[in-house]
Parts: C-alpha cells; structure tokens; sequence
C-alpha cells in the first residue's frame, strides 16, 4: 500500500509540474482548453500558482513535513473539482 501510495504521489508531482509549465508558457493546448472551457486567460498565472504551490506542498510532504503534503494533497483535489465543474458547466 505505501509503495503504490508513494508512486502515485510521484506521478501526481510529475503530471502536475508538466500543467504548471503548460500554463506558464501559455502552450496552445491550454489556450484552446481555457477558451473552450470559458476561463479567461488572465487566469492562466493564477491557476498556475496555486497548481504549483500544491506541487510544492506534495514535495514538502514526501521530505518530512506530513500534514503539509495532506494540506497540498487536499488543495490539488479541491483544484481539479472546480476544473471539472468548470467542464461541465460549459
């Protein structure tokens, strides 16, 4: 269990640095998707942020600080609920 836990956290930080870069650099990709989904791209910064704070948190929790890691862990799945609900609104 702990080892399947530990390499899905790791998937998890992976996945989510490369979205964090994606919506750095304004990657065409996240452009349609914003448009598509009616984000405004002056969000693209913003999302960016708290999706990379919820990164770093992840990071901080595998080196020893737990309940930041849960902290960030819960904060990355309120994240991704208000991106499906922004899905299923458009």
């Amino acid at each position: 269990m702990e080892t399947g836990l530990l390499v899905a956290t790791f998937a998890c930080i992976a996945i989510n640095t490369l979205e964090v870069a994606a919506k750095t650099v304004r990657a065409k990709f996240v452009l349609q998707n914003s448009a598509e989904v009616g984000v405004s791209q002056r969000w693209l910064p913003y999302l960016a942020i708290i999706e990379g704070a919820g990164v770093a948190g992840l990071v901080a929790g595998l080196l020893g600080w737990p309940r930041l890691g849960l902290a960030a862990a819960i904060g990355l799945v309120l994240f991704f609920v208000g991106a499906v609900g922004a899905h299923v609104r458009a």
